[in-house]
């Protein structure tokens, strides 16, 4: 059978290629040589945020006395932790399994290499298509000299599936992923030190929100920036920078990703390097057949977009003209408040420009719920009052957020977000108090 597409990864820009064509008529096969749902849903973004819900819990057993609820933290069992961790991924693993058998997608386990430009290759038997998909993801790698060893120095990855909760912890990079461990490990109970070489944390968020977090991350571990790593020592346990040593039972390497090629890649001619494969809007490389999607790519490396890119580019090869809009990206960071963003910081938005904030504090939703720390924070045209951005720190901020977006990519003023009535007491009247404080 000659497929529409013969699509190589199975994580969230392979699978939701497959099932798109599918939904439009066409015929894709899909090759996965490890686990369905990548890295997003086995070592990312459904084991980490299972491990946060339990910090959460922990939090909230400990400020139990404020609502008026007699309960005492003993410990935690991480035993019972990390198999609830498991089983939240292995259930939405098989349920992603199951939508690609419901939609009669074909999944052929083991590794695939590609023979040319419509052929592709598994344990010595060939499958012909239209099109190829390269979606074959991103694995963590080292810098700066710095290298993962998948036991003393771990990614994120291995902490992902890993069971040890270690006393003493060095997180090294303090972007979303440093940031999202270094607040883990924190409320599991560890000492944690986050490092980083930038002057702060988080690079590239809001400046306001970068501090606030800062602040707050600050009371629950140590933080250093603009700070090296010179070296770690696995047989001391110990880690060095600028000048001082500290002891660590773990180092937390959260410095970068790196793409990963299909065998057979380069025979098609098409230039691959350390920052990803080059594609068009419609995620199509130099030649013409062959498609590029998710982490792969040189396009921003987070499941969302993988997704989209992965429904273009099956759009595209079923015979549409849709290209990825890049232009409204949510950011989200799950640490203890949660950071999300969508648009232009203050900064980047010029001078021109009106801000408003509103604060969890004044919040009716966010006082009952005992969230005091927070705020969200507007950037709206001062001419148009159209939402350039918008960035939160608080609970819930990574649901949040969505509003926002919607209210960017459809051009929305501050008067319409005003305008839309929202339901109370909830936190999305945040974002409306942030639009009303604006225009102020």
């Amino acid at each position: 059978m000659i497929y529409d597409a013969a699509i190589i990864g199975a994580g969230p820009a392979g699978h939701e290629c497959a099932l798109e064509i599918m939904r439009l008529g066409g015929k894709a096969i899909l090759f996965e040589k490890g686990e369905v749902g990548g890295v997003c849903t086995n070592r990312g973004c459904i084991p980490t945020k299972a491990v946060a819900a339990s910090c959460d819990v922990v939090d909230a057993v400990k400020a139990g006395a404020s609502f008026g609820v007699e309960a005492e933290f003993v410990g935690i069992d991480a035993d019972v932790l990390f198999k609830r961790r498991d089983r939240v991924a292995a259930t939405l693993r098989k349920g992603v399994e199951k939508l690609l058998a419901d939609a009669g997608v074909e999944v052929v386990r083991g590794q695939a290499s590609i023979r040319d430009k419509n052929t592709i290759e598994v344990q010595g038997k060939s499958y012909e298509a239209q099109n190829i998909v390269i979606a074959t993801g991103s694995v963590p790698t080292g810098a700066g000299g710095l290298a993962l060893d998948g036991e003393y120095v771990i990614s994120g990855d291995d902490a992902a599936v890993s069971r040890k909760v270690p006393e003493r912890v060095a997180v090294i990079g303090a972007g979303f992923i440093g940031c999202e461990y270094a607040a883990v490990y924190a409320s599991l109970g560890a000492d944690v030190t986050l490092i980083e070489a930038q002057p702060a944390i988080l690079s590239g968020e809001d400046p306001e929100i970068r501090q606030a977090l800062t602040e707050l991350l600050a009371k629950r571990m140590r933080i250093a920036t603009g700070a090296r790593v010179t070296s770690i020592d696995s047989g001391k346990k110990e880690v060095a920078f600028d000048g001082e040593t500290i002891g660590a039972d773990l180092v937390l390497l959260a410095v970068g990703r790196k793409p990963v090629y299909p065998e057979g890649l380069t025979g098609l001619g098409i230039a691959a390097d350390a920052r990803g494969l080059e594609v068009d809007g419609h995620m199509r490389t130099a030649l013409p057949t062959v498609y590029a999607i998710g982490d792969v790519t040189q396009n921003l490396k987070l499941a969302h977009t993988a997704y989209a890119a992965g429904r273009t580019a099956a759009a595209n090869i079923m015979g549409r003209d849709e290209i990825v809009d890049y232009s409204v990206v949510p950011w989200c960071v799950f640490t203890q408040p949660e950071v999300g963003r969508v648009g232009k910081t203050e900064g980047e938005a010029g001078e021109d420009v009106l801000i408003g904030r509103a604060s969890y504090l004044a919040n009716g939703k966010a006082r009952c719920l005992g969230q005091r720390y927070g705020f969200a924070k507007v950037v709206v045209d001062a001419k148009t009052h159209k939402l350039l951005g918008t960035h939160i720190l608080g609970a819930h901020a990574s649901d949040l957020i969505g509003e926002a977006c919607l209210a960017i990519k459809k051009g929305m003023s501050a008067e319409d977000v005003i305008a839309t009535i929202h339901p109370h007491p909830t936190l999305t009247e945040i974002f409306s108090a942030a639009c009303e404080d604006a225009l102020a």
